[in-house]
């Protein structure tokens, strides 16, 4: 979702990489499905240069994200680079309330893997663009090695 454009559209990015990072920091709170219950202070750019391919028009394009966007993207390029939020942060700690809300999203089946799940495991370098749940609403990447392979077929 991008909270930087009007009308918060669903985007995905394949092949997405950032070109270039503002020298403008801010320092501020983040979390990952990858470490529940935990957060950590990380200090990332206010703005960002990203390239992509653009699934709908088949061409490479750039764009600038700004704010709480930014963030995301950063957080979740760092992922296809094998980079936790924990790498960068300057403080890691337990957090009570997200352990709590997150025992409550469990009972409801929230965490439940898909039936394809295993199959996405065999898909390297794939990440699905996902709607999460409040507070940890995030933005995934496409990344693909080839648009429309054939293994894509589910």
């Amino acid at each position: 979702m991008r909270y930087d454009k009007e009308g918060k559209p669903i985007e995905a990015y394949a092949n997405v990489h950032i070109l270039d990072l503002s020298a403008s920091k801010k320092k501020g709170p983040e979390g990952c499905l990858s470490i529940p219950n935990y957060r950590g202070e990380v200090s990332r750019s206010d703005s960002i240069v990203v390239s992509y391919y653009d699934i709908n028009t088949r061409t490479h394009r750039t764009d600038t994200v700004t704010g709480y966007t930014a963030v995301i993207f950063q957080h979740e390029t760092d992922h296809l680079e094998g980079i936790l939020y924990t790498d960068r942060a300057d403080t890691v700690y337990f957090n009570q309330r997200w352990a709590e809300e997150r025992k409550q999203y469990e009972q409801e089946g929230a965490y439940t893997k898909p039936g394809w799940w295993p199959y996405t495991l065999r898909m390297s370098s794939f990440m699905f663009l996902t709607m999460t749940f409040p507070p940890f609403a995030s933005a995934a990447f496409l990344s693909m090695r080839k648009i429309l392979s054939p293994e894509l077929e589910m």
